[in-house]
């Protein structure tokens, strides 16, 4: 299993963020948003380029998202 991630930032009034990348399947995300919302990612949204997270309330200015991946590699 190996685990990577970093902090991408996220504009303001998204409502969701593509993180780009090669991720091995079966794999785990941790999101940890820099503002108060609930977040998620569908199943369908986690492919071996990328996953998308969702947001039910949009960034204000000057944030960022921090994510890590648990994959299979």
């Amino acid at each position: 299993m190996a685990t990577h991630g970093d902090t991408a930032a996220v504009a303001a009034g998204a409502v969701a963020l593509v993180v780009a990348g090669t991720f091995v399947a079966p794999y785990e995300i941790g999101v940890a948003p820099g503002w108060n919302t609930a977040k998620w990612v569908l199943p369908a949204d986690k492919l071996a380029t990328q996953f998308i997270v969702n947001f039910s309330q949009p960034p204000p200015v000057n944030t960022s998202l921090d994510w890590s991946v648990l994959d299979a590699a």
